[in-house]
C-alpha cells in the first residue's frame, strides 16, 4: 500500500467518514494547478531520448512496460497538457518515432498512437499521420468488443477502455468508424458486468473480483458507446446497468476515496479512470465527494525538483497519467445542468450537453467541459460555470430559497437558460410565475432593469454568428439584464433536442445558438477552470486590518454586480490580511462618509450629483479619504458623467497618468504589497474597440503632497471582479481587474493610515 503518499488526503476523508466538521482545506487555485503541470511537462521532457521515446525505461526498472507504451502515453499526455505539434520540435521526434515503430504495436499503443494524432491539426498531419490512423483502426476494429493486451490471450477491461477512447476520439475527428464496432463493445460490458455492479480486470475469469479502477473504466465506456449509438431522449435502455456501476461506485469510494484510489498499486491509472467516468458522466461529485478537487489538491502538491514517486508502471507513466488528470480537469467548465428532483424531466436530454460540447470542441476548437449540479448544492459549486441550464417537460418547481439561490448565482455572473422540452408550455409558465417577482429589489435600484422582457431582434444573442439572420424570429426568447448583460435567458424552442440527436446538419441553427448563448456568457474570452475566483492564502494568519468602503449610491444603474467587492475583500484578505467593511448605497453627505478611508463609485449609465453631494466627496478626499470611479463595462455614458463630476471636484484640474513608479502599477504601498502590474490582459471586446493600450487611470493629485485624492478607470474593473467576461465589455480580464482594484484598496488603507498617524 502506498497510502502514505497521500497522508494528508487520507485525513480528510477518515475525518469526513466519522462525521468530525474539521474546516475545510484550502482550495486548489488555477495557478496551484498550473505549476504542477508545468512541473511534470518538465520532468517529462528531461527524460526524452535523443530519438524521440522514453524507451529506456522499459528495462530501467520492472515495471511491466510493453514495448512503445511510455512513448506513447507521454506523448499523449504532453498534447492534452496544450503541446504544440507545430510549434514543439521535441512533440515533432516524438511523434515521428511513434509513427515509425517498425515492431508490430501492441492494442494500446495503437489506442494512444490514434488519439495522439488525431490531436494534430488537420493542416498539420501528413500523408503518413493519416495512413497509420487508418491502420491502426482498422486493426483495432477487429478487437469486437473484445481487445487484449499485448500477447495476452484474454481480453481485460483496461484494453477495452483504452480502444473504446481510441475509437470514439478518432470519430470526434472526422474519421469514420462504424457503430457495429461500438454495438460489440456495449455488449461485451453488459455481458461481464459482475452481480455488484462492478467489473474486474479480467471479466471472463470468475475468481476475479470487481475493483475501482475496472468499474470507473467499465462505466466510462458505456458512456462512450451510449453516445455514439443513442440518439433518443428520455430514459435510456441500458440505464439500469449504469446505474448499478455507480451504486457500486458510491458504496466502495464514499468511505475511503483516497485510500481506494491513491493508495493501491496503481494511483495514477486509478485516478485517471476517475476522471474518465466523471467527465464522460458530467458528475462533479462521486460518492458524494469532489473527485477532482481531492485528487487535484494531492497532485498539486510540490514535489523534489526532477523526482517522480514510482508507480506500477514507473514514474514516468505515473506522471504521464498525472498530467493527463490535471490537464483535462483545468478544462474551464462552461455549462452547468441542473438536476431539481425529477429525473424525467430535468434531464429529458440525457446528452445533450455532452454533445453539443463535442461539436464546440469540433467546430470552435474551444476546450470545454459540463457538469451536473443539484439545485441543493452550495453556490460556490453552481459558481464553477458561467452557465446554468435548466430543462423542464412539466412544471418547474422548486422553493423560495432555491429561487433565491439561483437569483444569487446571475448576481454573482451566472447566466440562467431555461429550456421546454418539447416546448412544453408548462414549464414555461411555471418558470415565468418564478421569474416575475424575483428581482424586486434589484429593479427598484437599477431605473428600469431587472424585468423579463421579450428579446428584440438586435439582441446579441441572435446577432453574434452573422452567418444566420433572423435567428429572432426563429427561436423567440424572453430575457432579463441588468443593464449590461443578460442575466437569464427563457427560450420558447426546445434547441437541447437538437443537441440530443446530434442533429448538427439539418438543424445548425440550434446548435449556432447555443454558440451563442456560450459566447453571450463568456464574451468570447479565454475562461478560467472556474469562473468563480479562488485566492491562495500568500499572507497567513487572521486579518489584521480592515479598509472601510462606502458604495456610493446614484442614478446610472450603480449597483450591478453587489458581490464585485466581496470578491476583492477574499483577495485581499488572502493576501494581504486586509478584510474589506463595505457599506452600500451610501448617499454622499458630510455624515456619511465619515469613518470611510475609500469611496467607491461605478455604474453604466449617466448620472449626476448635487452641489452637497460634490461637496462632500470634495471634504471626504481633502480628509484623508481616496476616491475610485469606474465605468462598468467602458460604459461611455458613465464616463461622460464622471468626467462632469470630477471636473466639479477638482475645479477642471487636468488629470495626471500613473508613472512606472506609480503604487498603483508597483503594488508598492507603504507597508502593503499589492501585485505588481506590467501585462494588462483585456477582454476581446475592448481590444477591438481600443487596439492600442489606453492609459489605464485619469490620476488626481494633491498639488502640495502629490497624494493620490481620485482614481478614474474609463475601462471595467468592477465588472469582472466576480470572473466574468460578458460579451461586449469593453473591461480588463479579472485577474487584471483583481489587481488593479487590490492595489486602490491597499493605496487607500494605506494612505488613511498615514494620515491617522
Amino acid at each position: 500500500m502506498k497510502a502514505k503518499i497521500f497522508t494528508a488526503l487520507m485525513l480528510v476523508c477518515i475525518l469526513l467518514a466519522s462525521g468530525y466538521a474539521a474546516p475545510p482545506p484550502r482550495e486548489t487555485t488555477d495557478d496551484d494547478i498550473d505549476r504542477q503541470i508545468e512541473a511534470l511537462k518538465n520532468y517529462l521532457w528531461t527524460q526524452q531520448e535523443s530519438n524521440g521515446s522514453w524507451e529506456k525505461f522499459r528495462y530501467a526498472y520492472d515495471y511491466h512496460l510493453p514495448a512503445n507504451y511510455a512513448s506513447a502515453v507521454i506523448t499523449y499526455a504532453l498534447l492534452e497538457a496544450g503541446g504544440s505539434y507545430e510549434n514543439d520540435p521535441r512533440l515533432k521526434k516524438a511523434v515521428a518515432y511513434l509513427v515509425n515503430i517498425k515492431s508490430q504495436p501492441s492494442m494500446s499503443v495503437r489506442a494512444f498512437r490514434v488519439m495522439v494524432l488525431g490531436r494534430i491539426p488537420k493542416g498539420s498531419q501528413t500523408p503518413s499521420h493519416r495512413a497509420v490512423i487508418k491502420s491502426d483502426l482498422k486493426s483495432l476494429s477487429r478487437g469486437k468488443g473484445k481487445w487484449k493486451s499485448g500477447k495476452e490471450k484474454a481480453f481485460n477491461s483496461q484494453a477495452n477502455h483504452y480502444a473504446a477512447m481510441a475509437l470514439w476520439e478518432a470519430r470526434q475527428s472526422g474519421y469514420r468508424v462504424s457503430n457495429k464496432i461500438f454495438s460489440q463493445a456495449m455488449r461485451v460490458w453488459l455481458k461481464m458486468q459482475r452481480p455488484d455492479g462492478g467489473w474486474s480486470f479480467a471479466p471472463q475469469i470468475k475468481t476475479y473480483t470487481s475493483e475501482i479502477p475496472w468499474t470507473a473504466a467499465g462505466l466510462a465506456s458505456m458512456y462512450i458507446t451510449r453516445d455514439a449509438l443513442s440518439k433518443t431522449s428520455g430514459r435510456y435502455k441500458h440505464q439500469g446497468p449504469m446505474d448499478r456501476a455507480w451504486g457500486y461506485l458510491d458504496s466502495n469510494l464514499k468511505d475511503n476515496f483516497v485510500e481506494r484510489t491513491a493508495g493501491n498499486s496503481n494511483p495514477a491509472y486509478t485516478m485517471f479512470c476517475i476522471q474518465q467516468i466523471g467527465m464522460t458522466s458530467g458528475r462533479k461529485f462521486i460518492a458524494g465527494l469532489d473527485w477532482y478537487a481531492l485528487s487535484a489538491a494531492k497532485l498539486s502538491q510540490p514535489r523534489p525538483e526532477g523526482t517522480h514517486p514510482k508507480g506500477y508502471w514507473g514514474p514516468i507513466v505515473r506522471a504521464a497519467y498525472e498530467l493527463i488528470m490535471l490537464s483535462r480537469g483545468r478544462m474551464p467548465l462552461t455549462f452547468n445542468k441542473l438536476n431539481y428532483g425529477d429525473d424525467t424531466s430535468w434531464n429529458y436530454h440525457p446528452r445533450d450537453i455532452a454533445r453539443f460540447t463535442e461539436y464546440m470542441q469540433r467546430h470552435y476548437e474551444r476546450t470545454m467541459r459540463w457538469q451536473i449540479v443539484k439545485v441543493t448544492d452550495d453556490i460556490q459549486t453552481l459558481l464553477d460555470a458561467p452557465i446554468m441550464l435548466i430543462e423542464g417537460k412539466k412544471d418547474f418547481k422548486i422553493t423560495s430559497d432555491q429561487w433565491a439561490k439561483l437569483r444569487e448565482y446571475t448576481l454573482r455572473g451566472g447566466t440562467l437558460v431555461f429550456v421546454p422540452c418539447g416546448g412544453n408550455k408548462k414549464f414555461l409558465a411555471s418558470v415565468q410565475e418564478g421569474l416575475k417577482d424575483l428581482y424586486v429589489q434589484q429593479r427598484k435600484d437599477s431605473g428600469g432593469h431587472y424585468e423579463l422582457k421579450e428579446l428584440t431582434k438586435n439582441s446579441p444573442l441572435y446577432t453574434m454568428n452573422k452567418k444566420y439572420r433572423n435567428m429572432g424570429a426563429k427561436f423567440p426568447a424572453m430575457g432579463i439584464s441588468d443593464g449590461t448583460r443578460l442575466l437569464v435567458v427563457v427560450l420558447k424552442k426546445d434547441i437541447a433536442n437538437a443537441w440530443q440527436k446530434k442533429a448538427v446538419t439539418s438543424r445548425r441553427r440550434d446548435f449556432a445558438l447555443g454558440a451563442n448563448l456560450f459566447f453571450m456568457a463568456t464574451g468570447t474570452n479565454n475562461m478560467a477552470s472556474r469562473m468563480r475566483p479562488i485566492f491562495s492564502n500568500i499572507g497567513g494568519g487572521e486579518v489584521k486590518q480592515a479598509l472601510r468602503v462606502a458604495w456610493i449610491k446614484h442614478g446610472g444603474n450603480y449597483n450591478t454586480q453587489p458581490y464585485a467587492l466581496e470578491y476583492l475583500s477574499g483577495k485581499l484578505k488572502a493576501e494581504n490580511q486586509v478584510e474589506l467593511e463595505i457599506t452600500k448605497n451610501v448617499v454622499p453627505s458630510i455624515k456619511s462618509l465619515k469613518g470611510y478611508q475609500l469611496a467607491w463609485i461605478t455604474g453604466s449609465g449617466g448620472f449626476a450629483l448635487t452641489e452637497n453631494q460634490i461637496a462632500a466627496l470634495r471634504v471626504f478626499i481633502y480628509k484623508g479619504g481616496t476616491l475610485f470611479v469606474n465605468a462598468v463595462g467602458g460604459s461611455s455614458q458613465f464616463s461622460a458623467s464622471a468626467e462632469i463630476m470630477l471636473g466639479e471636484l477638482f475645479s477642471d484640474q487636468a488629470p495626471t497618468e500613473p508613472g512606472v513608479t506609480c503604487p498603483l502599477l508597483t503594488g508598492r504601498c507603504g507597508d502593503f504589497r499589492g501585485p505588481r502590474l506590467e501585462k494588462f490582459k483585456r477582454t476581446i471586446s475592448f481590444r477591438k474597440a481600443v487596439p492600442r493600450m489606453p492609459t489605464v487611470a485619469d490620476l488626481y493629485e494633491d498639488s502640495k503632497t502629490g497624494r493620490i485624492l481620485a482614481i478614474f478607470v474609463r475601462y471595467g474593473v468592477h465588472d469582472t471582479l466576480d470572473g466574468h467576461t460578458p460579451y461586449g465589455a469593453k473591461s480588463y480580464m479579472p485577474k487584471t481587474a483583481r489587481g488593479i482594484a487590490a492595489n486602490v484598496a491597499l493605496y487607500a488603507l494605506w494612505q488613511a493610515t498615514d494620515a491617522a498617524n
